[in-house]
């Protein structure tokens, strides 16, 4: 996917899953490799198909193309 970001303002989510190494040592990778494929699936349901959602670094990362503040600041929350 190719975003125009000239066209606009961006807006950066940033999140990382709690404990997420010691509960991925303790139950195993397996077990944590799932977790990771369902927060994926889950954030991607979340946002519209015009955001790109990604895990790097060990965080999850959704951009935000064209953002508004009602994008980056919804009144819900």
């Amino acid at each position: 996917m190719l975003l125009d970001l000239e066209s606009g303002s961006v807006g950066l989510i940033s999140f990382d899953v709690d404990s997420f190494k010691s509960d991925n040592d303790h139950y195993g990778h397996d077990a944590g490799d799932f977790l990771l494929c369902t927060l994926g699936e889950i954030t991607r349901r979340f946002f519209s198909h015009e955001k790109v959602c990604c895990r790097a670094g060990g965080e999850f990362s959704i951009l935000l193309a064209n953002a508004t503040t009602e994008d980056a600041y919804p009144e819900s929350c």
